[in-house]
């Protein structure tokens, strides 16, 4: 018989956003055995009201923690601050919600303050209550205070749902996510912060077929926007993403994990940037019932769009509504959840190397322990990556005291810089007086700083392009610096190359009478007067050198050949077709035809199939274009690729 899945009695909770004036404050409380702060009574109108699963109810900003909060005294959600010194939370008196029964996720962009919240509707929500809303608001530094935004909250929906979950894509547009009618459901901002889509299904794979217990998350990410959710009637947690341009009808559907009884009603999604460990990371949870199985699991979006599952903890701990944190700046994830399911009792975390993710056995290190609340459940924290500056806190409640609690974890100081590595660009000698390279950090975030020969350092991106580089030797270097630290890498990343680019020979006069004709077996001849001007557009970046035969260098990887190479020749005979073909290998790969432009220009479209590749016998290949010039005389120019 399948574990029944978390389906505790939910009151929900809203969550916040203003920063005004500081109205009252809350000693925490601490006992002998205790771990964490007992902070203050949230009273009996909400319920969990540091609930859901997907959602996050604290941010970091202006080194402030804070948070949305249920205020007992005015019966609605609020904007509290954490005192470090004293380790108590108190209200501001900017509201979030005044909704006691709402759920809510917030978002801190570094301009603004979001709070999506939303109602789960029972028997006694009054009609037209319970849909979701959306709250802005703006920070002031000198005052450390919010405000709303004017013309909001704006209503994003007509009907409450379970648990709304909110993100910003790398276009500046807002998203949501939600489950209704046994379905996934989005909607997202257009021309600004207020304007939204209607509502809409996800066209996806599983998106329909839902339970009522399941829920759905989304996360933005390297511009795209991923949206993951349980279907528990095939066992399945689903993925979809989004890139920011596409249409909104454009998905990507990507299984997370498919096995019997491994889906469940519990998510939590964090970004992990560019970072080499991979893109996404999710915690969830099974419907297993062996001790042994596993019950919490991390799935690992990597690099090249698999996912990959660990073992966090097993049913036998008997965890329930897991967070996942990321420290970036240290490479460590922690895993934070309450036990015993469901309704709570102590909150612990696991830690685990980002490089090398692997969990101990048991439940982990107590978070938060009160032996005068032993029902706390609904960890939850921040969307945002931590550090050294921020630490990791994280608030929790118990429904039968109705008290929070909190706890905080000191992240050591960063004394490592990141490592900085050049992944792409020219070495030799070259003929080519261009260069472009590529380079990454070991560290997600990382800024960059350039030099070429010596020169002083300036800031920079991947890639960095240089053109018209003098014959002779250069050297290119690049050190990544982690901005929250500021540590610099002290052993820059350097590619030294030659350039070699030969002369171009030009004929002083015509060819003599009864010399090579066009089209005889002779071979090009070289053109009277000025030679053809050469230029190559499109990427990648292709250095020209030498006249009139000319040689491009450029790259080709093993995924497939260059596409749409454009060649512009200023003298090229207007409407003659050019053949171009490869010279080396032992199979004619690919012959393409390209007719001449009327501007004199023409485009290669040159593409090769994995199998192809595999059957080359050098990494170079040379392309000769046979081109007639507009005195009727031809010429050759090639083009040299390399395979990256």
């Amino acid at each position: 018989m399948p574990r029944t899945p978390d389906r505790t009695p939910r009151r929900r909770l809203l969550a916040a956003a203003v920063l005004v004036l500081t109205l009252c404050a809350f000693a925490p409380t601490t006992a002998g055995a205790d771990v964490g702060f007992r902070d203050f009574s949230f009273g009996a109108a909400p319920s969990a009201p540091s609930g859901q699963k997907p959602q996050n109810k604290l941010w970091f900003n202006d080194g402030i923690w804070w948070g949305n909060m249920f205020n007992r005294f005015t019966q609605r959600f609020e904007i509290y601050r954490l005192d470090p010194a004293t380790e108590s939370w108190s209200t501001t008196g900017a509201v979030a919600d005044t909704r006691p029964r709402a759920w809510s996720d917030n978002l801190w962009d570094g301009t603004h303050l979001y709070v999506a919240s939303a109602v789960y509707p029972i028997a006694t929500t009054p009609p037209g209550t319970a849909g979701a809303k959306l709250w802005r608001y703006s920070y002031n530094a000198g005052t450390k205070t919010y405000t709303t935004d004017a013309g909001y909250p704006i209503p994003l929906t007509s009907d409450g749902m379970e648990s709304v979950v909110l993100d910003k894509d790398g276009a500046g547009r807002l998203w949501i996510t939600y489950t209704q009618s046994q379905q996934v459901w989005l909607s997202h901002s257009t021309t600004d912060d207020a304007t939204w889509t209607t509502p809409y299904v996800m066209p996806a794979p599983g998106a329909t077929t839902l339970t009522p217990d399941d829920i759905s998350s989304l996360v933005a990410y390297n511009g795209h926007v991923g949206v993951m959710w349980s279907n528990q009637t095939d066992s399945t947690m689903y993925w979809a993403s989004h890139a920011n341009n596409d249409a909104d009808t454009v998905w990507t559907p990507n299984t997370a994990i498919q096995k019997p009884e491994y889906a469940d009603d519990h998510i939590n999604l964090k970004s992990l940037g560019s970072d080499p460990a991979g893109k996404v990371i999710a915690s969830t949870k099974t419907s297993l019932n062996r001790p042994n199985d596993p019950l919490d699991l991390l799935l690992v979006l990597d690099n090249s769009d698999t996912w990959h599952p660990y073992t966090v903890s097993t049913v036998a701990n008997d965890p329930t509504r897991s967070q996942v944190m990321v420290d970036a700046q240290h490479r460590q994830l922690y895993v934070l959840a309450a036990s015993p399911c469901c309704s709570g009792g102590v909150v612990s975390y696991k830690q685990t190397s980002l490089d090398a993710i692997a969990f101990g056995s048991g439940i982990g290190t107590p978070f938060i322990q009160s032996s005068l609340d032993l029902n706390i459940n609904n960890i939850s924290s921040t969307k945002q990556s931590l550090s050294a500056q921020t630490g990791l806190v994280a608030i929790a409640g118990d429904d039968k005291t109705d008290y929070y609690l909190h706890n905080r974890l000191t992240l050591p100081p960063d004394t490592g810089a990141p490592d900085t590595q050049i992944t792409t660009g020219p070495s030799g000698t070259v003929t080519t007086s261009s260069a472009s390279f590529e380079f990454t950090s070991s560290r997600a975030g990382s800024t960059f700083e350039c030099t070429l020969d010596a020169g002083a350092y300036a800031p920079c991106t991947t890639p960095k392009s240089y053109a018209n580089l003098a014959n002779g030797p250069h050297t290119f270097s690049v050190r990544a610096a982690d901005p929250s630290s500021g540590n610099v890498d002290t052993t820059p990343a350097q590619r030294t190359w030659t350039v070699a680019v030969k002369a171009a020979t030009v004929p002083s006069a015509p060819p003599p009478p009864g010399g090579v004709q066009p089209g005889s077996a002779g071979g090009s001849t070289p053109v009277a007067g000025s030679p053809p001007a050469v230029a190559v557009a499109g990427k990648p970046k292709i250095a020209v050198a030498g006249k009139p035969k000319i040689v491009v260098v450029s790259k080709i990887t093993r995924r497939g050949l260059l596409k749409g190479l454009t060649v512009r020749i200023s003298n090229l005979k207007a409407g003659t077709p050019a053949t171009a073909w490869l010279l080396r290998g032992a199979t004619v790969l690919t012959r393409s035809k390209a007719l001449a432009g009327g501007t004199g220009s023409m485009r290669l479209t040159i593409k090769l199939s994995r199998r192809q590749l595999s059957r080359l016998t050098t990494r170079r290949l040379t392309i000769r274009c046979a081109l007639t010039m507009k005195d009727g005389r031809r010429t050759t120019v090639i083009l040299k690729l390399r395979i990256v």
